[in-house]
């Protein structure tokens, strides 16, 4: 175990910078990227264990992108990472260009349909909530594991397959701050799932969208931290029978 170094947030925004010119920041390894565009690193107070490697996705689905397999192992490279600390781009950008760049790389290959420096932002770079929780190579990882445990640590395996079991489904939640920020709305929002599923009414795409819009709108003009679960519940069920009575 050791102290994590980490790029300065002034090397990050350059980069990001460097990166949206169209100048491919991939095509260095970690210590040619900083001679050349002068970035230097700062030690910071997280331990890492630098002997904890990710897995390679064996292909692009769910049942062979090993990002579950990840999501514990992310865990054990970052033991004691606090919340606080994991809103820190410098980490995400760090550990995705240097450490875990292999991974990254091979999880998240280049499409030719979007455009390059796109690409790269959205996955090797972090300044926003949904960067972190939704499109970061890593960050994404280790957020998804810890909402797990915040919502059940005894049942964090199956909160977590819940989770990944339909990215659409996973995007939905958490790319927006309404859900992602309230554990309590998260795990409302599985068990409804859950237990309208196993009355036949399955995930579809474009009703679960409409019924994370709904939540949203509530949101904005309620308090959903200030309800009970009880009281969270049925208001959330609601508005999911709602929004699939109407598809």
């Amino acid at each position: 175990m050791q102290k994590l170094s980490v790029l300065s947030q002034q090397s990050v925004d350059h980069l990001r910078v460097v990166c949206k010119s169209g100048v491919d920041i991939l095509d260095y390894d970690f210590d040619d990227l900083k001679s050349e565009f002068s970035l230097f690193e700062v030690e910071s107070k997280i331990d890492f264990d630098p002997d904890v490697e990710l897995i390679n996705p064996d292909g692009q689905t769910q049942e062979t992108n090993n990002d579950l397999k990840n999501c514990s192992l992310i865990k054990i490279a970052l033991p004691e990472l606090k919340d606080i600390d994991a809103t820190d781009e410098r980490l995400w950008v760090t550990l995705a260009l240097r450490d875990y760049k292999s991974y990254s790389m091979n999880r998240w290959p280049y499409q030719p349909n979007v455009e390059n420096a796109t690409h790269r932002v959205n996955h090797w770079f972090a300044s926003t909530v949904r960067n972190r929780m939704r499109d970061n190579a890593i960050g994404r990882l280790w957020w998804y594991q810890r909402l797990s445990h915040r919502i059940s640590p005894e049942n964090y395996d199956e909160i977590l397959k819940n989770l990944f079991f339909n990215s659409d489904y996973r995007s939905s939640m958490l790319e927006r701050n309404t859900s992602s920020a309230i554990t309590e709305v998260v795990s409302t929002i599985l068990e409804i799932t859950e237990k309208h599923a196993e009355r036949g009414i399955h995930y579809n795409r474009q009703s679960f969208r409409d019924f994370m819009q709904k939540i949203n709108l509530l949101a904005g003009r309620s308090r959903l931290a200030a309800l009970n679960s009880e009281q969270l519940n049925d208001v959330l069920e609601k508005l999911y029978i709602e929004a699939y009575s109407s598809s």
